[in-house]
């Protein structure tokens, strides 16, 4: 288990991971205040929380997906790898999942969270997927290198809807963070280009331009 970036020791068995974090998020939630994060913090109730599920002889890691595998269909399989657009998954998509109007067979496992922003769908086809805005299974989907915060209205520190700015004017094959303010919540890791939102615009790449040149600015920045 991770905490603010840091390994803590604990390991977590798979059966009993969902409820250390439900767990964890509780105990965030008790001790926050106004922070954001948890190394805002000192994470120690967080830790403590997850200790409770802590066991010395964790499950082993499952093997059959070891390594990222790219969105699209994983050969041999009858599993789809798609990515949740910005992040995140509506509910009702969860639900038509559980109820297998998205996926067939048999088998009990309907979805697995991979370790990079993806998920695995098993039993299914990029087909049966499309009908899910959010749901990327397209390996050439416009957007799938554009990540995002929540943006605005659902934060307040946010300066746009940095969402429906993103879905309006990133480009083709660009690979950016769309962020509502200077803490740039959700950044990816990998190499991408940073849009910050500020009055009347956003900063490219450290470079600020007009709502119209947004597309432009990252266009050039791309080649």
């Amino acid at each position: 288990m991770l905490v603010a970036g840091a390994d803590t020791g604990l390991r977590v068995p798979a059966s009993r991971a969902a409820g250390a974090m439900v767990a964890g998020a509780r105990a965030f939630d008790e001790v926050r205040g106004a922070a954001w994060r948890l190394r805002e913090i000192d994470p120690s109730p967080v830790v403590e929380a997850l200790g409770t599920y802590a066991s010395a002889h964790a499950d082993p890691a499952p093997q059959r997906f070891a390594s990222p595998v790219r969105v699209g269909p994983v050969p041999g399989t009858g599993a789809v790898v798609a990515a949740p657009r910005f992040g995140e998954l509506a509910a009702t998509t969860l639900h038509r999942l559980a109820a297998r109007e998205l996926a067939g067979g048999e088998d009990d496992t309907v979805l697995t969270v991979t370790p990079w922003r993806t998920v695995v769908v098993h039993d299914t086809s990029p087909e049966q997927l499309a009908g899910s805005p959010d749901l990327v299974a397209d390996p050439g989907d416009r957007l799938l290198g554009v990540s995002a915060c929540i943006g605005a209205p659902r934060c307040a520190k946010s300066h746009a809807d940095v969402r429906a700015d993103a879905l309006a004017l990133a480009p083709d094959g660009v690979d950016a963070h769309f962020a509502g303010c200077s803490r740039r919540c959700g950044r990816p890791g990998g190499s991408h280009i940073d849009v910050v939102a500020a009055e009347g615009g956003y900063h490219v790449g450290g470079t600020f331009v007009g709502l119209d040149r947004v597309a432009e600015a990252l266009s050039a920045q791309r080649r």
